[in-house]
């Protein structure tokens, strides 16, 4: 993120170095600029939404799955849960801060 915020600016520093461009066409560039960078901020945040929502998932497939398990246990059911907690604990890893993520899992908003 760090790195497109550096590369927008050297964007920016290189059309007001030019005398050619007008203001009106270097206001239209930052303005394009910033429609980008918010497109790019947003698509970000749906991503981790795409991934909670995800887990949500599979946390409502687990308690079914552990609803079953409970009622007849079998070895394949215990694997299964086992597969289902290791995908929702990637997911928390990915999404790159594992305690946030878990607590919007979990539905703990203070």
């Amino acid at each position: 993120m760090e790195l497109l915020i550096e590369s927008y600016a050297w964007i920016i520093k290189f059309f007001v170095c030019l005398k050619k461009v007008s203001l009106l066409c270097s206001m239209r560039i930052l303005l394009l600029l910033a429609l980008f960078l918010s497109v790019t901020l947003a698509s970000c945040k749906s991503e981790y939404e795409e991934r909670l929502q995800e887990a949500r998932e599979l946390q409502e497939r687990y308690l079914v799955v552990e609803e079953s398990n409970m009622l007849s246990p079998r070895e394949e059911l215990a694997d299964e849960l086992r597969d289902i907690q290791s995908e929702i604990e990637y997911l928390a890893r990915v999404s790159g801060n594992e305690y946030m993520f878990f607590k919007d899992l979990n539905g703990n908003v203070e």
